[in-house]
């Protein structure tokens, strides 16, 4: 389903009783990080060639990241964390804000009495433009034992600064990853209700939910419109033939397939008598289509790897309504998209719901253009 077929959906919308439905475009780095191999050269070889120098230029800027990060974690300061911490980043497997990142790690250290992290020596590696540290971290708590895990903090040039886009630790990942494996294996498939999937002019089987990527429940921090839930479950919408996924709330309706199989719709009516278009306050399209020319935006956070998978976000408003959209494009020649339209009424409640679908949004491998198994990074909600 193209943004342009999304526009002539009006007559599908006027039969099945439905209307259509990396924050803004993120703007190019300041400064552009040196090639990491040439990073990673010797520093103790002759200041002779491009490859030292840039071990002059970037590594010291890099270790003094890495130290003030240190500093400021023990310390549980606010200000110092927010200088190292990328707009948005992987904070122990859970894509949050950099105000998101900040509270937490306040927190911690403030509920935490005698909070004390240490570092082993750090190993440097290239991973593309950016550059992780490893090293071994030891914790300490005046009621808990001491523990020591395998960590790593990923570093961006981020606005001619270097800031963390990714932090954990083997140890925790494992436990997610087991934890998610036996949360998906016992998973019992649900489906999303959709009323005109027995219309025998638009004939579709109900879509199934599969497990989410991100937590299954999350509590709403805003009041819900009537007749939503507060607790909103999730489950995984499959979009098959432009492949990708999204998780998408389970308390919405969902529209037989577009009449070419692009994508779907997926929507929310005020409950009443009345209910329908007038009524309805939140409609999104999920899709994919073939895409032609560059790369739009920058890499996306929730791939990794090859094919190279980018993306770019826009939120608009009018007066009565607030437009969001997120694309991912891929080198494959594919672009998939979270394309929404909500009632203001209900921002609060429904930003959350869609952030969380567009950053749950995933090329698949299959489809109609045949697309390969990628590697994809894991997503919580923030």
């Amino acid at each position: 389903m193209t943004r342009a077929s999304f526009h002539g959906c009006l007559a599908f919308a006027a039969v099945v009783g439905t209307a259509c439905a990396r924050r803004a475009e993120p703007a190019p780095h300041a400064t552009k990080p040196p090639p990491p191999t040439a990073a990673l050269a010797s520093a103790n070889a002759p200041a002779q060639s491009v490859a030292t120098q840039v071990v002059v230029d970037v590594l010291p800027p890099l270790r003094a990241a890495l130290e003030a990060w240190q500093r400021a974690t023990n310390a549980g300061d606010a200000e110092a964390l927010k200088t190292v911490y990328a707009e948005k980043l992987s904070l122990y497997e859970r894509i949050v804000s950099r105000a998101e990142a900040v509270r937490r790690k306040v927190a911690f250290v403030r509920d935490n009495e005698g909070f004390r992290q240490t570092i082993g020596e750090v190993k440097w590696a290239p991973e593309r433009d950016d550059f992780i540290a490893r090293f071994r971290k030891t914790t300490n708590l005046k009621a808990q034992p001491e523990r020591t895990v395998d960590a790593f903090v990923l570093w961006r040039n981020e606005n001619g600064g270097w800031r963390i886009i990714d932090e954990g630790d083997t140890q925790t990942a494992a436990k997610i990853r087991a934890t998610l494996d036996t949360f998906r294996a016992t998973w019992k498939v649900r489906k999303w209700d959709c009323p005109p999937c027995s219309d025998p002019d638009y004939p579709d089987e109900p879509p199934e939910a599969l497990p989410p990527l991100g937590p299954s429940a999350v509590k709403s921090s805003a009041p819900p419109p009537p007749g939503a839930p507060e607790t909103i479950e999730y489950g995984r919408a499959v979009l098959d033939r432009f492949a990708s996924a999204v998780d998408v709330p389970l308390f919405l309706r969902a529209t037989a397939r577009s009449g070419n199989g692009d994508g779907r719709w997926f929507y929310y009516d005020l409950p009443g008598p009345d209910a329908g278009a007038k009524k309805q306050v939140l409609n999104c399209t999920l899709g994919g289509h073939f895409h032609y020319g560059p790369l739009k935006g920058e890499p996306d956070p929730g791939h990794s790897g090859k094919p190279l998978v980018t993306f770019t976000t826009e939120t608009r408003r009018s007066p009565t309504e607030i437009y969001y959209e997120r694309t991912i494009y891929a080198e494959d020649g594919v672009y998939n998209f979270v394309y929404c339209t909500f009632s203001p009424a209900y921002e609060a409640y429904f930003t959350p719901i869609l952030h969380r679908m567009g950053f749950s949004m995933r090329a698949i491998s299959g489809g109609q253009p045949g697309r390969v198994l990628r590697t994809s990074v894991p997503y919580a909600v923030r």
